[in-house]
């Protein structure tokens, strides 16, 4: 039985095989689970269920008295310094610097509106401009900007903002999953679509009976 020619093959193998490449690039950017915790916690320094922390600087929840009348605009999740830091959910980065009262820390423009904010890093991973897949490490818990008190418990100050109002991220870290939950998920997944392409692209290769619409070499 005749083929396609082996030209029409091979453009047919490469088209599929781009685009194959592209899909799986954009499937490592989902979101595989509602929400990933963003530090390993330190469960021995904390006021509660959570790790929040808790010294004589004060005590990091949502929504704690700060001078001034302020209001602490995040949560404080006691972590030992040089604890990986990671991405709650896939986004780009839009800042990653070391600036006043955050020290280095790292803001991820996310799908769903939300912006998360990562402070008082001793590292960071990540450069603005950056996409980063949901589970990513971006850096690393430390003592920078206002954390830098010696009797302040080291922390990773977590925040979740929508437009200019400051979200309470408790519900959110106390219902998420650690990034060793999400990489099971991700082989998975990466594994069904890898057999998908595998399968197409052997389609492309064997060819198909030629036909009156397309035209074979002999």
């Amino acid at each position: 039985m005749r083929r396609w020619s082996s030209g029409h093959n091979a453009a047919v193998f490469i088209g599929l095989a781009c685009l194959a490449g592209l899909g799986l690039y954009e499937l490592s950017f989902t979101n595989y689970v509602h929400f990933v915790t963003p530090v390993a916690f330190d469960r021995t320094v904390s006021s509660g269920a959570l790790p929040i922390r808790f010294d004589e600087m004060g005590d990091g929840y949502f929504g704690a008295p700060r001078v001034g009348g302020r209001k602490h605009r995040g949560i404080d999740l006691a972590a030992a310094v040089g604890t990986p830091v990671r991405a709650v959910w896939s986004g780009r980065v839009i800042k990653a610097m070391d600036e006043g009262k955050y020290g280095e820390h790292v803001r991820i423009q996310h799908a769903n509106g939300l912006v998360s904010i990562y402070a008082h890093l001793s590292r960071m991973h990540v450069a603005t401009g950056r996409r980063v897949r949901q589970g990513a490490v971006i850096g690393e818990v430390g003592k920078t900007g206002n954390a830098a008190y010696d009797t302040m418990v080291s922390h990773l100050h977590f925040e979740l903002v929508r437009g200019d109002r400051r979200l309470n991220p408790t519900s959110y870290v106390e219902e998420g999953i650690s990034e060793e939950g999400t990489a099971f998920l991700r082989t998975v997944v990466r594994r069904y679509v890898a057999d998908a392409g595998t399968a197409l692209l052997a389609f492309a290769v064997r060819g198909r009976p030629c036909t009156a619409e397309v035209q074979c070499e002999e």
